[in-house]
């Protein structure tokens, strides 16, 4: 398996976190970082600060679902 295809691109890391430019105080990966871990996806930071992300982390590999970052309890669900 090719790195291309093992990890995410920096233009997917972009496009699933919605964070394409740094900001004062904050570097681009950090920024990154911040929102992968919101929403609850296994990544690294690496020593020139990019993101790496595992593709098969977000693929279903053994027909369990990806669960999406939650906001707390379910509330609803409580008698």
């Amino acid at each position: 398996m090719s790195r291309s295809t093992f990890f995410l691109t920096p233009p997917e890391v972009s496009q699933l976190t919605g964070v394409t430019r740094k900001a004062a105080g904050a570097s681009l990966g950090e920024r990154q970082s911040a929102a992968l871990t919101k929403m609850g996806i296994p990544h690294y930071l690496n020593e020139a600060q990019r993101v790496i992300v595992v593709r098969s982390t977000l693929e279903k590999r053994d027909g369990s679902e990806i669960k999406p970052y939650s906001n707390g309890p379910d509330w609803s669900k409580v008698k």
